[in-house]
């Protein structure tokens, strides 16, 4: 996870960014486990955030690996507005769908799908997989992380969190669906048809039952 001084190292790259909303993306950011997926990219060429959010993956990511150039789309304007404080000559943000999205390069070597399909329904997770796959390089790499919906407890605790966020305060955009994660090996044999090897990796130290699904093409 980020430590405090790399979090405010992301939230710096943010400028006119009002003191609340500072600390509380300070705070967000010591929960991410970025150093974890980033090892799993290429450190160089076109990386695709689908879903991206505020940034903050694309921050870090550039700002770790100077090599890379980094591609975020997510349908929520609001979050994109924000994403592209940060934005720059290594670092370009859209608003809308990847699949929407014109100005995306017709392939990448990397691609990353941060806790977002739960928030699709199922065929809409299949389409954005096999967009994905369709325009990952050979080789490539995919890094997926979502929560694992068979951990008991664990996994209703992530669930209740995402309705906060969705439903409650309205902080998080749904693309019609909720807590509609898939069993972790219905993602890798998917991919796996789609010419992607994958493996899942549990991410210690996470308050959900959080996991990495990684693949190579």
């Amino acid at each position: 996870m980020l430590n405090q001084e790399q979090a405010r190292a992301v939230a710096d790259q943010y400028p006119g960014l009002g003191a609340v909303e500072r600390a509380h993306m300070i705070k967000r950011l010591t929960w991410c486990q970025y150093d974890d997926i980033a090892g799993h990219l290429p450190p160089q060429g076109d990386i695709l955030d689908i879903g991206c959010g505020y940034g903050h993956f694309g921050v870090y990511f550039t700002s770790r690996f100077p090599q890379a150039r980094l591609w975020g789309c997510d349908p929520d304007q609001a979050k994109i507005a924000v994403a592209r404080l940060a934005q720059n000559q290594r670092r370009r943000y859209f608003a809308g769908a990847c699949t929407e999205v014109p100005q995306l390069p017709p392939s990448f070597d990397g691609i990353v799908i941060l806790d977002i399909l739960y928030l699709m329904p199922p065929d809409l997770q299949e389409e954005t997989l096999a967009w994905a796959a369709s325009r990952l390089k050979s080789p490539g790499s995919l890094v997926i992380k979502t929560i694992d919906p068979g951990q008991g407890w664990r996994s209703l605790l992530a669930n209740l969190q995402e309705w906060v966020m969705v439903k409650l305060l309205r902080k998080t955009y749904s693309s019609g669906a909720f807590a509609a994660g898939q069993d972790p090996s219905i993602y890798t044999n998917l991919l796996g048809k789609m010419g992607i090897a994958c493996r899942t990796i549990p991410l210690p130290g996470n308050r959900t039952p959080s996991v990495l699904i990684t693949g190579k093409k």
